[in-house]
């Protein structure tokens, strides 16, 4: 995880009400000195406490082990199935009575659902084997964010 883009630290002082205006580089390096001390430790707590899920978590691209450590504290206490209806990936159905509705993904963890989101953007393109699961999906004639979603869940 590096925090030293400008952009993700305009919009983290943004967020923060603390962008003034003015983009007086002087005023930046107090808080981008904060920012590094906290990623410091933050790899530094990561590296002890849950190196082998970062390990297995960096060797995807897209992901950033400690974003997702953070946001699903639960990974490795809960299943495949009551993770991904934690996070939001898992197919709900909208039925009714006899009406049978599409099954949809909503809910959960809407951050960690658009981070899984960029990360399986990133693995059609670099990933040979998801690429070619993503190319079957496209023979079959699913819709695009089906398949997109089949490669989250």
């Amino acid at each position: 995880m590096n925090i030293n883009n400008d952009d993700r630290l305009w919009n983290l002082w943004a967020t923060a009400g603390l962008w003034v205006g003015g983009g007086n580089r002087r005023s930046r390096l107090p808080i981008r000195a904060q920012l590094d001390e906290v990623e410091a430790k933050l790899t530094r707590h990561i590296d002890t406490h849950h190196a082998d899920l970062a390990q297995l978590l960096g060797s995807v691209h897209g992901i950033g082990p400690a974003s997702l450590i953070a946001e699903v504290p639960e990974l490795g206490r809960l299943s495949r199935r009551e993770i991904s209806a934690l996070i939001g990936v898992a197919p709900l159905n909208r039925d009714s009575g006899r009406m049978r509705g599409k099954r949809a993904i909503f809910g959960g963890r809407a951050q960690v659902r658009r981070g899984l989101y960029m990360a399986a953007l990133a693995a059609i393109r670099f990933n040979a084997v998801i690429k070619t699961f993503y190319n079957r999906l496209v023979g079959t004639g699913k819709p695009r964010k089906e398949r997109e979603m089949s490669l989250m869940i």
